[in-house]
């Protein structure tokens, strides 16, 4: 299973285990199946993604489209970091090249920049 928690924030890309509220930030960076692994149509929390792969998410997974939210490239997107608070993030999408609809994503916040990019070596 791919994914990630990113420490010290709420964030979590690609992971689709939901462990308490610690991080309520979800993101998906593309719709290969090790990406995607555990997210089914029991899926209750929001994941912002591109707008291919929130169609395709859809079709996939079987989650609610109301909870997907996409989020255009190239721009920069305000994003309140929990339900009881009036704290925000920033986000901007930037295209990967990998397939279509693959993003790496720039977060910015309290804890800084953070570019999460997903790039490995197989």
């Amino acid at each position: 299973m791919n994914g990630h928690l990113i420490p010290r924030t709420p964030i979590a890309v690609d992971f689709w285990k939901v462990i308490g509220q610690q991080h309520s930030l979800h993101f998906c960076t593309h719709v290969h199946a090790d990406h995607i692994h555990g997210l089914t149509s029991t899926w209750q929390d929001k994941i912002y993604t591109s707008p291919l792969n929130a169609k395709l998410l859809v079709h996939l997974t079987g989650v609610d489209e109301s909870l997907i939210i996409p989020l255009e490239e190239g721009e920069s997107h305000v994003i309140s970091m929990n339900k009881s608070s009036a704290a925000t993030m920033t986000v901007t999408l930037i295209p990967a090249n990998h397939i279509p609809g693959a993003v790496m994503f720039l977060f910015e916040g309290y804890f800084g920049r953070i570019l999460y990019t997903d790039f490995s070596t197989h």
